[in-house]
């Protein structure tokens, strides 16, 4: 009876331990269930996406997928999320038959609407795009400049149907700490501005 027991325990142990959870996110600005950092991940207690990007593997690890429900979030985010099981990567994505778009028109200390430092995380199917951005023109008042996405540290992470367009600077920049990196299917046009002394900055992609 004992090792029926055990066993018992041992086998719910190793589901819990190798099962994939899914957790939600919500824009701040939702009248609902607004998105809050003393969130817990669930549909009825989500995270804003800044807490989301930022857990540890002990919250969030490879198989696990981040929800990002429909709406604009407003930010520049950075990414820290990573996997410790090589194996599997975490998922952002918008939810499905959802759309969320990232909005990085506002003051902020990083240079790219979303920021990626971490490994073995995918990205998809969301959009990278300010909201009532009219100033791009580095000489003009209320100029502020700001990328689509930075890929800035982590291997093996994944891009997918992401759509980034009218930012002020890069659309997407791939940098020499990553590896192993896939970038499919994504569209990226009309991204930069007018600079000071020439007359466009900004690549669609500088990898």
């Amino acid at each position: 009876m004992k090792k029926i027991y055990l066993f018992t325990l041992l086998f719910f142990v190793l589901v819990i331990g190798y099962s994939q959870r899914e957790y939600h996110v919500f824009p701040e600005t939702n009248t609902s269930t607004p998105g809050k950092s003393t969130g817990n991940g669930s549909l009825n207690q989500p995270w804003d996406l800044q807490t989301a990007l930022s857990q540890t593997t002990k919250i969030v690890n490879g198989g696990d997928t981040i929800w990002m429900h429909e709406g604009v979030y407003n930010g520049r985010f950075v990414s820290t999320l990573k996997s410790a099981k090589s194996d599997k990567n975490i998922i952002v994505s918008s939810f499905p038959n959802e759309w969320a778009i990232l909005n990085g028109n506002i003051s902020g200390v990083s240079g790219a609407t979303l920021s990626v430092n971490g490994n073995n995380v995918t990205y998809r199917d969301f959009e990278i795009s300010p909201t009532n951005l009219i100033i791009r023109d580095e000489n003009a008042e209320g100029f502020l400049p700001f990328g689509g996405v930075s890929h800035n540290s982590g291997k093996n992470c994944k891009f997918i149907n992401l759509i980034i367009h009218g930012n002020n600077g890069l659309g997407f920049g791939s940098w020499k700490s990553t590896g192993g990196t896939i970038i499919s299917n994504c569209i990226v046009y009309n991204n930069g501005y007018k600079g000071k002394n020439y007359a466009g900055i900004g690549e669609g992609f500088y990898v």
